[in-house]
């Protein structure tokens, strides 16, 4: 798939520390946890982004 190549190459290469080549920006434990501590990306959702943060704050 176009998406997985591009989170193989160009968005890992960009982001490292967010581990996409990994997980090819699904919603794995690793990605929200890298998202809440490093913060979005250009790339990411908006509406993806909300969900997360939403789910974050009900945590604390």
């Amino acid at each position: 798939m176009t998406r997985d190549r591009l989170c193989e190459g160009l968005w890992e290469e960009s982001y490292p520390d967010y581990g996409i080549a990994i997980h090819k920006g699904y919603a794995t434990k690793l990605h929200r946890e890298q998202i809440t501590a490093l913060g979005p990306t250009p790339m990411h959702r908006r509406s993806f982004i909300g969900r997360i943060l939403a789910e974050q704050q009900t945590l604390f």
